[in-house]
């Protein structure tokens, strides 16, 4: 049913969704964003315009495929999601993923990418064998190169869901030696005993010292 409205093999598929109070004002919308975006030598090859109704459903509906697929992988190496919640600046999400997509090759792997564009929210799964010494590497060398990368665009860790126990030891990094001494005071003042969800967001073990993964803890959900 997809393959109705793909052409070729691409690499990449942009989804625009445009809203009118007449539908007759949508198309000569659509239409300028094409010539927008041929004018601009994307590697853009074509368009599909489609008016309201079912089909509408079907081409949302490949993001969820994808990511439903992703995470059916069936070796060792799984697509994992501890850097899939960035965002940087919409004007700047394209220089960001080219730099974000070479990190991934320069680690030997590959990723899964999606995002909500108009918003600058990336999410990008690489795949890692977290059962091997190699894999943890890889996975905490991505960890601090992502983050380092976020830091360099001005982004966020966490564009969309929480930060988590993967992302919680570069809150200091991202926010500051200042704004993150107040998130601990603020952390004591209400839970002086540290019951309430231990080692996230402040006071979080090193992603690469004595982290769950040197347990042999390989969860990576940060949700």
């Amino acid at each position: 049913m997809r393959r109705t409205f793909i052409e070729g093999d691409p690499g990449a598929l942009l989804c625009v969704e445009m809203y009118g109070d007449r539908p007759e004002d949508l198309l000569p919308r659509l239409d300028a964003l094409e010539r927008d975006l041929a004018a601009r030598s994307y590697g853009y090859r074509y368009h599909r315009a489609h008016r309201p109704g079912r089909r509408r459903q079907t081409i949302w509906s490949l993001r969820e495929a994808a990511l439903g697929l992703s995470m059916a992988m069936k070796d060792e190496a799984k697509s994992l999601s501890f850097v899939e919640d960035t965002a940087v600046a919409p004007e700047r999400l394209r220089d960001y993923i080219d730099r974000f997509l070479a990190i991934i090759r320069r680690h030997g792997t590959t990723a899964g990418v999606y995002a909500h564009a108009s918003v600058g929210c990336l999410h990008v799964r690489p795949v890692v064998n977290m059962k091997t010494e190699d894999g943890v590497r890889t996975f905490e060398a991505l960890a601090n190169d992502v983050a380092d990368l976020v830091l360099e665009f001005g982004g966020a860790l966490s564009g969309e869901h929480g930060d988590g126990l993967v992302r919680s030891p570069f809150m200091e990094k991202m926010f500051g030696p200042v704004i993150y001494d107040a998130f601990r005071q603020i952390k004591r003042t209400f839970d002086p005993d540290g019951i309430f969800n231990p080692g996230k967001i402040v006071d979080a073990p090193p992603i690469d010292g004595e982290s769950p993964l040197r347990r042999g803890i390989s969860d990576t959900d940060s949700r």
